[in-house]
């Protein structure tokens, strides 16, 4: 999973012992332009910046900026990547693009039942009435790449047993039929 730049921001934030608050500061004085925490705060979160932008933050924390352009037009996976310096560099930002391969990442082979609404193999946590036994369901096992039969009463218990153990970690089972 790639992090997206205000993520990578606010990582950098935090490892300079740095706020946001001295970063919307430092924006205000390279720019000239009023920069409050708030706004700030909420680009961040919405990771709402544009391009021109998002290097004048790079140069302010110090760090370069790439740009990766990827292409699967052919079959094959080629990138370019385009690093930024920054302006601090005789006045202009030096851009030089760096060919580099990108292997796509191969399909994990479907084992098991296929859900027909993602195409992919059904996840652990689907459940379904059971087609032949009343009071029954059965439930998903991704590991087995087959569906188990439980009786719904203890199979809800566990589900509520569950819940109350992992708090906001539980993801409620996904019922299909």
């Amino acid at each position: 999973m790639e992090l997206t730049f205000g993520e990578q921001v606010k990582i950098l934030l935090k490892r300079r012992k740095m706020t946001i608050k001295d970063l919307a500061d430092m924006i205000t004085e390279a720019t000239g332009k009023k920069m409050s925490r708030q706004n700030l705060t909420q680009q961040l979160g919405r990771d709402n910046f544009q391009e021109q932008d998002m290097r004048m933050i790079a140069e302010i924390l110090g760090c370069s900026m790439q740009v990766v352009l990827v292409s699967e037009e052919l079959g094959t996976t080629q990138s370019a990547v385009y690093e930024e310096r920054g302006y601090a560099q005789a006045g202009a930002a030096s851009v030089k693009a760096v060919p580099s391969p990108v292997r796509k990442k191969p399909k994990k082979p479907i084992l098991g039942e296929v859900d027909p609404k993602t195409g992919e193999e059904y996840k652990s946590n689907t459940v379904r009435t059971h087609p032949v036994l009343r009071g029954y369901v059965q439930v998903y096992d991704s590991s087995e790449h087959k569906w188990i039969d439980l009786i719904e009463e203890q199979f809800l218990k566990f589900q509520e047993e569950k819940h109350a153990m992992m708090g906001k970690e539980y993801e409620a089972p996904v019922y299909i039929d």
